[in-house]
C-alpha cells in the first residue's frame, strides 16, 4: 500500500519513480498487519475466556452467556480472516525468498556485496530489474522459477526511490 501511495505522489509531481528494494529490506521486512491480527485474536480470546468464566460462575445471569457467545463468534471471525491472511503472507514470503535467492546469485556472479544489489520488485516476475552498483539488468525467469537470464538494460526515466530497512 505504501508503494502505491509513493507512486501516486510521484505521478502528481510529474515524475514516476521506480522503487528498488535493498537486500536487507527483502530479508527483514515485517508485516505489522499480522501483529495487529495476533493482538486482536489474543484480546478477543481473553475477553471470551473471562465471559465464559463469569457465565460458568453465575449461570442465572444471561448477559454473560450472551457476551460469551458474541465474543466466540467474533473470535471465529477474526481467526477465519487471519487464516486467509496467513496464506497470503506465506505466498508473499515464498515470492520474497525467490527474489532474495536471485539477489544472492547476482551478487555472487558480479562479485559484489549483497547490499550493492537492488531489486525492482518484491515478487519474482519476468522483466524485473536488478541494479548492481550503477548498472541495471533485466531478469527473465523461466516458467518453473528454477533459473533466470540476465541482460543489461538501460532506464529511460532514472527517477528511483530506494527502499531500505528503517
Amino acid at each position: 500500500m505504501a508503494q502505491n501511495i509513493t507512486k501516486i505522489i510521484n505521478k502528481r509531481k510529474g515524475k514516476f519513480a521506480m522503487n528498488f528494494y535493498s537486500y536487507d529490506y527483502l530479508v527483514h521486512q515485517n508485516n505489522q498487519q499480522n501483529i495487529f491480527y495476533l493482538i486482536s485474536i489474543a484480546t478477543v480470546a481473553i475477553i471470551a475466556i473471562i465471559m465464559g468464566v463469569l457465565w460458568w460462575r453465575q449461570r442465572t445471569e444471561l448477559k454473560y452467556r450472551d457476551l460469551f457467545v458474541i465474543m466466540m463468534l467474533l473470535l471465529f471471525l477474526v481467526i477465519g480472516s487471519q487464516v486467509n491472511e496467513w496464506q497470503n503472507v506465506r505466498n508473499e514470503y515464498s515470492q520474497k525468498s525467490q527474489v532474495i535467492r536471485i539477489v544472492q546469485s547476482v551478487a555472487k556472479e558480479k562479485h559484489v556485496k549483497r547490499d550493492q544489489v537492488w531489486a525492482s520488485t518484491t515478487n519474482v516476475t519476468s522483466g524485473m530489474l536488478i541494479k548492481v552498483r550503477k548498472y541495471f539488468y533485466k531478469i527473465d525467469v523461466n516458467d518453473d522459477s528454477s533459473s533466470f537470464t540476465m541482460s543489461k538494460s538501460v532506464l529511460i526515466n532514472r527517477t528511483i526511490h530506494y527502499v531500505k530497512v528503517r
